[in-house]
């Protein structure tokens, strides 16, 4: 299997766009740069997920570093936020986190 980016740019799900949406958010939003960066469980190794909180708004940045569902560990009501970025066209659940699922959202 190849990857190239004339594939990549045609294809809305691909990674460089995946990538390319990531830059474009983080640039949309002084919370992302500027924001207090707090870890959320983070004794879950197959999870790196945290907060950035600037001015009453807060940032869940979530990442399943894995090929195996895994579940994640926070008080945080993240399906009540404004879910801006999303590898997976699922809801999000936090006690099944797919393998290398990754999500923003606002909270």
């Amino acid at each position: 299997m190849s990857i190239n980016v004339e594939q990549q740019e045609a294809d809305d799900h691909s990674i460089l766009q995946f990538y390319k949406d990531l830059i474009q958010l983080k640039k949309s939003d002084d919370t992302f740069t500027y924001g207090e960066f707090n870890l959320i469980d983070s004794e879950n190794s197959s999870i790196f997920a945290y907060t950035r909180t600037l001015n009453n708004k807060t940032a869940v940045i979530v990442s399943n570093l894995t090929n195996q569902t895994v579940s994640l560990k926070t008080d945080l009501e993240l399906n009540k936020g404004d879910l801006k970025l999303h590898n997976y066209d699922t809801e999000i659940n936090t006690d099944n986190i797919k393998p290398f699922e990754a999500f923003v959202t606002m909270i």
